[in-house]
């Protein structure tokens, strides 16, 4: 695995952290920006991911998914601006099995 580097305030796995975003964004069908911050919560089981400022108010979809993961977006430039995930181990897992499926589909 990768070494740990600092991302915002969290110091995360590299490999992790670059896996979980290539998967989200292809769950998402939306290439996400580079992150500025993670703060994880591992008492709660939260992951906050947050991309960029809102200029406006911050709007929060449900993501496509079984697991509980948030996808904050800016109310005046429909950009991404952060992604919320509770139960972050189931959702890691879910978002592997369905790029798995995808791949397995695609051969």
């Amino acid at each position: 695995m990768g070494g740990k580097r600092e991302v915002g305030r969290v110091a995360t796995p590299r490999l992790d952290a670059e896996v979980l975003l290539q998967a989200l964004s292809r769950v998402l069908g939306a290439e996400l920006p580079r992150p500025t911050e993670f703060h994880l919560d591992e008492e709660a089981d939260v992951l906050f991911i947050r991309f960029r400022e809102p200029e406006g108010a911050e709007l929060g979809e449900p993501a496509p998914t079984r697991s509980l993961i948030t996808v904050f977006t800016d109310e005046v430039t429909g950009a991404v601006t952060a992604v919320e995930i509770v139960g972050v181990e189931d959702a890691v897992e879910e978002l592997c099995e369905k790029i798995a499926r995808d791949l397995a589909a695609a051969l």
